[in-house]
């Protein structure tokens, strides 16, 4: 996604570069008012053709690369924290000059989930997931042909996916994110899964979760939440036959048709967690989970359409592919702009 507003900022890093945010900051640019930081960072690039390092698909499946690839700037980002300067990732997405056969994976959407809430557990203020022109392959969207972008017939890629799961997340004004090390995965290549806690602004209360299982077609893995930790929740379920699907993916029981459009049964899981409770999340696949009254006002998007007030567009009529409105409402919530809100540092323990 791009960003654009009339403000000043200082940007620094791509992939390969060798300047720090840092270096930047102690050269002296501390002392002018700069409202943002900017940094642009993928983990690896295809600009000299395929390698084995670019193809790799392993490498977006272990949560043990992830804090390196997103924390890379941390000494940067507490500086300007310490001069109260928000730090944006204005660009990132799997593999730069144009994405590899990886970018158009499964891998790639829980990679680029997993990669926006590490980001925001280590002080980022923002993240952006970066499309380009046609058929670029990490694209969330393309028009039929380039020479048609007025028409219908636009199809999106795997990443589109990961806007979807981002944009449902966040809570409105301002989250806490914590890496919650599950199974030691911040330390253990062998780990499978990942895991965060996302905080209200002020940090006094635990509001969701997120849970990725990065294991084999079939490998369900289940998580346990203990007694007295929230009286029920509510889930829903990001999912793929394999790490390698392209097109196969849902999100919360439904898939993007045309045009934006989601089709198929839009599916929310309701538990009762007073005395503890079970969440199932398939493999591959991840899962949000919304406790108690959060959940239950209007915590989760409901709908069959992914854009809204395009001029000549009339999205499906509600119901049409079976989304359900039960009371919590209907509701439009932006797809694609991850806003995050960082302070401090805090537990859970699932």
């Amino acid at each position: 996604m791009w960003f654009f507003a009339p403000f000043r900022g200082l940007w620094c890093g791509l992939v390969g570069s060798v300047r720090n945010l840092n270096d930047v900051l102690s050269g002296g640019l501390l002392r002018y008012p700069y409202k943002y930081y900017t940094l642009q960072h993928y983990p690896t690039y295809i600009c000299n053709g395929p390698t084995p390092s670019n193809t790799n698909i392993s490498y977006f499946l272990s949560h043990t690369n992830v804090p390196g690839y997103a924390q890379w700037q941390s000494t940067g980002i507490e500086m300007a924290k310490n001069v109260n300067v928000p730090v944006l990732m204005t660009e990132y997405n799997s593999v730069s000059c144009g994405g590899s056969n990886v970018s158009d994976t499964f891998a790639a959407t829980l990679w680029a989930v997993d990669a926006a809430l590490n980001f925001a557990s280590a002080g980022l203020s923002g993240a952006y997931l970066h499309t380009r022109e046609y058929q670029v392959l990490y694209n969330l969207f393309d028009p039929p042909t380039p020479s048609t972008s007025t028409e219908s017939g636009w199809h999106t890629g795997s990443p589109y996916y990961s806007a979807l799961f981002l944009s449902e997340t966040f809570i409105p004004g301002g989250s806490i994110v914590v890496d919650i090390n599950l199974n030691n995965s911040i330390n253990d290549p062998a780990s499978t899964v990942a895991g965060y806690a996302i905080y209200n602004a002020n940090g006094t209360a635990c509001e969701r979760l997120v849970l990725i299982n990065y294991g084999l077609t079939g490998q369900l893995r289940n998580f346990t939440l203990p007694q007295n930790v929230t009286p029920s929740i509510g889930f829903r379920i990001l999912v793929a036959p394999s790490v390698e699907e392209k097109t196969d993916i849902s999100w919360a029981g439904q898939t993007i048709g045309q045009n934006g459009d989601l089709e198929g049964t839009q599916t929310t899981g309701w538990v009762e967690c007073g005395d503890g409770c079970t969440v199932g999340v398939p493999g591959p696949g991840a899962a949000l989970i919304l406790f108690g009254d959060y959940a239950n006002a209007t915590g989760f998007f409901v709908g069959n359409s992914t854009i809204a007030g395009l001029n000549g567009y009339a999205p499906s009529p509600t119901g049409t592919s079976g989304a359900e409105d039960d009371g919590r409402g209907v509701w439009w919530r932006v797809v694609g702009v991850v806003v995050l809100v960082v302070t401090g540092s805090l537990q859970w323990v699932v």
